[in-house]
């Protein structure tokens, strides 16, 4: 037994002896001790990492293999490396077909080749260029049919896809773009259809380590300075949309979108410097919530909008659509506003223009629905309000003008309904001088009340109207749809009143020229739907009366028309007279009644009456049965003599040597006496019409 101990022994200590030999014959005479020191690259599911160890002793380094991470797959792809599952179908570029563009620049994707219709499609991958020239367009032809869901991964060069597609049952997952967001900033779509954007819930970009992300936020890029039209067309909404100060342009609906939050990495001052091509370009529209940096440069949700002091100009579309906003102050540093800056600002009840601003574009508060006063301070320098200035504002209850204002564009109050009251700082002379350019421009046609300063600079209700002696003309539209104006008195001095002055003043009653008037021409529509005008008294300065310069008057009963009326046009005094009761009393003979033009039967008021006077040759008023047309009268006009049922008798002597169409017309009573012995070729054949006899070659009736 001792001897097999000791075998054993010897044979232990034979194998340390060789060990230690072995060991003898490396480098390094000790054991290794290696201790981790770090990770080189950690590893992923598309690749290998590795870690380091170093050895305590002698420094030694050995690199260590880690293995593969396992895909994480989501709808088929790997949200980590965005690798397609092996069962799904990857097309590369030999699977497409590429025509060349009309003018050889670029080539198009036309369809896709071989591709088995039972078989999943994983993601269609777009290369750069083709034979040299770039990949600009995926032609409709390409999603023709195609029942599979499919991704499809673009080019940076990619202009345009065109997806009207005629697919089975599939459909366009998600669009993978070769560029950062950068890239996409700087490309530019002519419209809302070149932006491929816009056919996918799933826009992928590629970040700073060239990794896919889901496009969800929008973070523009500090280096950015202009955002082009129809840059984001996103077919889905995100949560906020960041933008540097940086950007100075933003063009035509650049975010069709809506966004949560608005960040804008900028003062309210600096937004005031962005220039917004159009209504679509302002992002504020499309924001529930909007940011801007303070002093401290904080953010701070802007729900009160202050204008800073030193901004001169507020640019066109810079806070339309602002819905959030319940307040506006604007400094007196401001100078211009341009066309539609609050457009649809729906919470504002109340602004004022301060006395710097000098100049405001169309449109500035266009459906502001809510806006109750709007002020002009008194000095302010605006003299144009321009066109649908305050165009839907329905709210509107009262408007204070400053007398610097000279003119108002068409359709300033355009579809809007009444207000109380318009206070005009200025007088009634001055209120002359504003030019109107249609009904929608005057805001009288809107005002149950309207204020203006009498020579003590104190405010009056206008309902008794006296134009002063200094003012030469009434210019179109002034007074327009004033349900105020009671009495209207018109100086001497007075040479023109305009068209549609005084239309649709409802409870005018009574209008009065001073004597010796200036007056020539009562224009067209003047007193129109006067519905409570009961009398007037038209100067004998006046020689022609504008077309349905009277219509509709129905209170109508006396009218006194002046001897030197040369012409009435058409519907002058239609439906303006009550048959029954209403009389027309014209200042002058037989002979000068012959000298006045009508254009039609309707703008003689003989159409609309019974009684009819005129001046006998002792210049007193009488109601004819009768006519005797003197030998002075050489022309007879048309519709001269109409309708009037008591008239029994007419004479035309010899020396009337032409009559126009219907010059005696419908006076069914009279008997015509003729001088001529017959109807001279000069007379119309339709001279007369519906009259009870006519005889030739009487020299009377008698």
């Amino acid at each position: 037994m001792k001897k097999i101990k000791s075998t054993k022994r010897f044979k232990l200590i034979l194998i340390f002896i060789t060990i230690i030999f072995l060991f003898s014959l490396t480098s390094c005479n000790h054991m290794h001790r290696f201790k981790y020191v770090k990770t080189i690259e950690e590893s992923t599911c598309s690749k290998e990492g590795s870690k380091e160890y170093k050895c305590k002793s002698c420094g030694e380094v050995r690199i260590e293999v880690i293995a593969r991470k396992d895909h994480k797959y989501v709808d088929g792809f790997c949200s980590e490396c965005n690798i397609i599952k092996e069962e799904k179908l990857m097309v590369y570029w030999r699977n497409l077909e590429y025509t060349l563009s009309d003018d050889g620049t670029y080539y198009i994707i036309t369809r896709m080749l071989n591709i088995p219709s039972n078989k999943p499609i994983g993601r269609v991958v777009i290369p750069e260029v083709y034979n040299g020239l770039p990949i600009k367009k995926i032609d409709s032809k390409f999603f023709k049919g195609l029942n599979q869901t499919f991704d499809i991964e673009v080019p940076k060069c990619l202009e345009r896809i065109d997806l009207e597609y005629d697919f089975g049952d599939g459909s366009l997952y998600g669009i993978y773009y070769r560029g950062t967001l950068e890239d996409w900033c700087k490309l530019r779509f002519n419209d809302y259809n070149d932006n491929y954007m816009k056919d996918t819930k799933n826009f992928y970009l590629l970040d700073d380590k060239s990794k896919f992300y889901l496009l969800d936020n929008i973070v523009i890029p500090n280096n950015i300075t202009s955002i082009g039209s129809y840059q984001f067309c996103l077919s889905r909404d995100i949560k906020y949309v960041e933008i540097p100060n940086t950007v100075i342009e933003i063009n035509q609906k650049s975010f069709i979108c809506y966004y949560d939050k608005l960040y804008y990495r900028g003062t309210l001052s600096d937004w005031c410097n962005v220039s917004l091509s159009s209504l679509g370009a302002n992002i504020i529209a499309h924001a529930e919530e909007v940011y801007m940096l303070d002093n401290n440069n904080e953010y701070y949700k802007i729900d009160k909008l202050m204008i800073p002091d030193g901004v001169k100009t507020i640019n066109e579309n810079q806070f339309a659509y602002f819905h959030k906003v319940t307040e506006i102050t604007i400094p007196n540093s401001v100078e211009k506003i341009k066309s539609y800056a609050f457009m649809g600002c729906n919470n504002i009840n109340k602004i004022v223009i301060p006395s710097s601003v000098t100049e405001m574009g169309e449109g500035v508060f266009i459906s502001c629905n809510n806006l109750k006063e709007v002020i002009f301070e008194e000095n302010c320098q605006v003299s144009t309000i321009r066109s649908r200035f305050f165009e839907d504002c329905f709210a509107l209850s009262k408007l204070v003008l400053s007398k610097k204002i000279v003119k108002f564009e068409a359709d300033v109050f355009d579809y809007h309904p009444d207000f109380d009251s318009v206070y005009y700082n200025g007088t009634i002379e001055d209120w002359c001088k504003i030019e109107f350019v249609n009904e929608s421009s005057n805001p009288l046609k809107y005002a149950k009340h309207f204020y203006v300063k009498d020579d003590n600079n104190e405010y009056y209700e206008l309902t008794n109207l006296v134009i002063p002696s200094t003012v030469n003309s009434i210019g179109n539209y002034q007074f327009y749809g004033y349900k105020g104006l009671i009495t209207t008195t018109i100086s001497s001095s007075v040479e023109y009143i305009g068209i549609n002055a005084f239309y649709g003043c409802k409870n005018l009653k009574e209008v009065i020229f001073e004597e010796n008037s200036s007056l020539t021409r009562i224009e067209k529509e003047t007193f129109k739907y006067c519905e409570s005008l009961e009398k007037i008294n038209i100067p004998n300065s006046v020689k022609s009366i504008g077309e349905e310069a009277f219509y509709d008057c129905e209170k109508l009963n006396t009218i006194i028309l002046p001897a030197t009326l040369e012409k009435i046009e058409q519907f002058a005094f239609f439906y303006a007279l009550c048959v029954s009761t209403a009389s027309v009393y014209f200042d002058g003979t037989i002979e000068d009644w012959c000298k006045i033009e009508f254009d039609s039967e309707e703008s003689n008021p003989m159409s609309q009456i019974k009684h009819f006077y005129m001046l006998d040759k002792k210049g007193e008023f009488y109601e004819p049965t009768e006519f005797i047309i003197p030998e002075t009268v050489t022309h007879i006009q048309s519709y001269a003599f109409i309708y009037l049922s008591n008239i029994k008798k007419v004479y035309i002597p010899k020396s009337v040597t032409t009559i126009e169409a219907l010059a005696i017309y419908r006076l069914s009573r009279a008997t015509i006496y003729c001088g001529a012995p017959s109807k001279p070729e000069e007379w119309h054949s339709q001279w007369v019409r519906e009259v009870d006899k006519i005889y030739w070659d009487r020299s009377r009736w008698y």
